[in-house]
């Protein structure tokens, strides 16, 4: 089952999605963190991120990948047969796509990633940030930093059977596997 978790910032989803995922059934639990910490700010998100997850009984196997999510998924798929996979975030993968790659470059990384998690057999949790709602950015790349992330959300949003909104730590569900 593929599903997406999205809201704002500090909204609680990577909480939500944690606990989510340390209720599953599968045998291993993932997590694919695309986090560069470039700064103090980013190194100490990091920090309280790996510690909530220490303080749980049950191991993550934890793979840090920046970029190349789709082969990423696809060596986890073959590497393990029952898992669950909590993809930490998508919107944080999607800026370091924006480094160095145009546009067109990026929606192909994006559908590449799709038919990875559409072929991958054991369970996905997105992360990824609702970044339409606020302020309109003052410059060109933040601006374009929001289109892609927008329409990269609706990408998953549309493949994924159930597409969960957080806000304030609750969850909302704007899609659901019947």
């Amino acid at each position: 089952m593929l599903s997406l978790i999205f809201g704002g910032r500090r909204s609680g989803k990577s909480g939500w999605a944690e606990r989510r995922a340390l209720s599953s059934s599968r045998q291993e639990l993932i997590y694919l963190a695309t986090c560069r910490p470039l700064d103090a700010g980013m190194n100490e998100r990091v920090r309280l991120h790996q510690q909530r997850r220490a303080a749980h009984p049950r191991a993550w196997i934890v793979r840090e990948e920046p970029i190349h999510l789709a082969a990423c998924l696809e060596k986890t798929a073959l590497a393990s047969a029952d898992c669950l996979v909590l993809l930490d975030c998508l919107s944080l993968w999607l800026a370091n796509l924006m480094e160095n790659h145009n546009d067109q470059e990026i929606a192909a990384e994006a559908d590449k990633l799709i038919a990875a998690m559409q072929n991958f057999n054991g369970d996905i949790l997105v992360v990824s940030n609702e970044v339409g709602l606020g302020v309109a950015p003052s410059t060109e790349a933040g601006n374009r930093f929001i289109d892609l992330a927008g329409i990269l959300n609706q990408k998953i949003a549309h493949v994924a059977d159930e597409v969960i909104f957080i806000a304030a730590g609750f969850p909302l569900y704007l899609k659901k596997k019947e």
